[in-house]
This record gives structure tokens, sequence and C-alpha cells, in this order.
């Protein structure tokens, strides 16, 4: 019996770490249908909790805080200039709280980054495993060609998919 149970445990250990394509496809389908639009000409990365934003041809760092009541998150979030140089960010309160939604969506999405250029072509970057998968969905007026990203493979519908891999 004890034979019988290693062997299950082993089956069962084995089938579970190489579903992580299923698990790449399931998050995959929790993000193809999003609206991305409100974050146009905009990009974000999450690097350990601090995020860079380009927006409005400025590289900022925002880094946020958080403490947990019940189930809502309430948090302070500090937005500074990436270059450290003496200019004045000119940020309306409208900008301020688009970027500030940005960072919520990244972070609620649990991805590493998000891009969205003036063309409406969606960038997705979501670490897994040793690999990271880098999906890409087209606008209307967008080629592969045109954005010189004939390496995407096809993935679905209007979405394509670069994967890069770590040596183990």
């Amino acid at each position: 019996m004890k034979n019988y149970t290693i062997l299950l445990l082993g089956i069962l250990l084995f089938c579970g770490c190489n579903n992580k394509s299923g698990t790449i496809e399931n998050k995959f389908n929790t993000l193809k249908d999003l609206d991305y639009s409100e974050f146009s000409n905009m990009s974000i990365t999450n690097r350990y909790g601090v995020f860079y934003v380009n927006y409005k041809g400025e590289l900022l760092t925002v880094e946020k805080s958080f403490f947990k009541v019940k189930n809502s998150l309430l948090g302070k979030m500090t937005i500074e200039k990436k270059n450290g140089n003496d200019t004045v960010i000119d940020l309306t309160d409208n900008d301020i709280n688009k970027i500030k939604s940005a960072v919520i969506f990244l972070k609620k999405l649990n991805i590493e980054a998000l891009e969205v250029d003036l063309q409406q072509n969606v960038f997705l970057s979501i670490p897994y495993g040793y690999c990271t998968y880098y999906f890409l969905k087209l606008s209307p007026s967008s080629t592969l060609e045109s954005m010189k990203k004939q390496y995407y493979k096809p993935y679905s519908d209007n979405w394509y998919l670069n994967k890069e891999c770590a040596s183990r």
C-alpha cells in the first residue's frame, strides 16, 4: 500500500508540474478580451514592486505601499521622474489618476508589463516559470512586418506570441 501511495503521489506531482501550458493559456484567456484603450500611448513595467511608467514622453517611477483593511487595499502612491534631474513634471490631476489607474490595473492583472501604443497595439509581458510570454495584439491598421515583429507567432485571433526561456 505504501508503494502505491508513493507512486500515486509521484504521478500527481509529475502531471501537475507538466501542466504549465494550460496555466499560461488560462492566464491569457483572462486577459485577451479586456479593453486596454484607456492606456493608449503609455507603457508600464513592474520590477519588484517599483513601477516604471512611460507617460507623455517622461519615464516615471511609481512606488506603492499598501496596507490591507478587510478586503480592500488602501495605500499611498509616490510618483517621481526617473532620470533624477530637477526638471519639473507637469502632471494634471487627470494624468495622476491615469497613472494610478494603470498601476492598479497592472497589479490586479498580476503581469510584468503592459504597453499600448498610439495605434492601439497592445503588448503584454507575463513571466511564468523559467519563461516570459510576450503577447502582442495588433490593431487593424498594423501588421507584424510594419512593427518589425515577424518573429512573433500567431496565437489566438489577432494575438501573437513570442516566448523566451532562460536556461536552467
